[in-house]
């Protein structure tokens, strides 16, 4: 796993993680202006936990939430809309409430997940998390016993977001990590958490422009613009808020180059990120597609979704509905018009 310090080496003992000491590096500061310089111990990140194993490990579970150790998304090949989506920095699995027995899927269940004891050694302890409910679903960190940090996830209950907590104030107390589930919320009933790393450095900002950056480096290139197929399904919101946190927008297809195009590398159906109004529909790129290449006796939904399917054709789902389907977040320049932008009448293909 890459982190900000990718030369620093960590070795498991009986006391815990080590630091070997050739990996102590430093720095040199200029001090106003002069030539004056000083060494400064720059402390190595410590990877604390990333959720890769088969179970939980030495974490502490009780209740139901997390009985049955991490979950891997990208393994999950149901159609439910509950996936939660990762960042293209974090390993296959993380710790996931929804997910703690047998059953596929289950908000209901219930309970806590508590790490073993450490000392706060580092400035900040940097993690990602998503989902939560203010009071009921959320990450805690505790601080001989006492409650000293806690958050739930913002608007995006399925998408990971990098978060850090300050601790300078607690070095060398004794902590623990807590993740807590006490919702049956069909919606709200989560919390998802990886990557808790300590460090003396608030990763947040620069973790988010990493994710967004990553994904534009896997990204695929045609007619002067990028498309990133995501790994994963996810369902239409979670899908729209991942594209537009790295900078881009989910699909939009302008052509039938471009879906045969995307056809090509996907088989499965993609969200299109298209709007429905009514009589026509609204595209990221803020023109409407009252014409477009819509299969025959399309199904007509109220509120509704578009899809691609590997034909080329659009075709549409309900809204109402938390399903997932594939995804590609698009990056580059959008035409003006694309050629299934028009307002004429055309037999067969108005959706209306």
């Amino acid at each position: 796993r890459s982190l900000e310090n990718p030369n620093r080496r960590l070795e498991a003992s009986s006391e815990g993680l080590s630091v070997f000491p050739e990996d102590v590096a430093t720095k040199t500061n200029q001090k106003n202006g002069s030539d004056a310089k000083a060494d400064v111990v720059v402390r190595p990140d410590i990877l604390f936990e990333e959720f890769e194993d088969d179970t939980y490990g030495n974490w502490s579970a009780s209740g139901t939430a997390f009985s049955r150790g991490p979950y891997c998304p990208l393994d999950d090949t149901s159609d439910h809309g509950f996936r939660v989506i990762n960042s293209a920095l974090n390993g296959r699995k993380l710790a996931d409430s929804c997910f703690g027995n047998a059953f596929p899927l289950s908000v209901e269940l219930t309970g806590t997940l508590v790490s073993p004891p450490f000392k706060i050694d580092r400035d900040y302890i940097n993690f990602w998390l998503a989902g939560g409910e203010p009071d009921a679903c959320q990450a805690i960190l505790r601080v001989d016993g006492k409650v000293v940090r806690s958050v739930a996830s913002d608007n995006e209950p399925w998408v990971l977001r990098p978060l850090a907590w300050n601790v300078a104030e607690f070095q060398n107390q004794t902590a623990t990590f807590e993740l807590v589930d006490n919702s049956s919320d069909l919606l709200g009933g989560r919390i998802c958490a990886d990557s808790i790393v300590f460090s003396d450095v608030d990763q947040s900002a620069a973790n988010t422009d990493r994710d967004a950056e990553q994904i534009r480096r896997t990204s695929m290139e045609w007619n002067r613009r990028r498309y990133y197929f995501a790994p994963m399904k996810a369902n239409y919101r979670e899908a729209n808020q991942h594209a537009a946190r790295t900078g881009g927008h989910l699909l939009c297809v302008e052509s039938t180059d471009e879906a045969m195009f995307i056809s090509q590398h996907c088989q499965d159906l993609i969200w299109l990120g298209l709007e429905n109004q009514g009589q026509a529909w609204l595209g990221q790129d803020d023109h409407l597609y009252t014409n477009g290449p819509w299969k025959e006796n399309v199904e007509k939904f109220s509120p509704a979704r578009a899809l691609l399917a590997n034909d080329g054709k659009w075709q549409t789902t309900d809204a109402r509905q938390l399903t997932a389907n594939s995804y590609v977040i698009e990056f580059g320049p959008i035409e003006i018009p694309p050629s299934h932008y028009s307002i004429k009448n055309a037999t067969g293909n108005r959706l209306a």
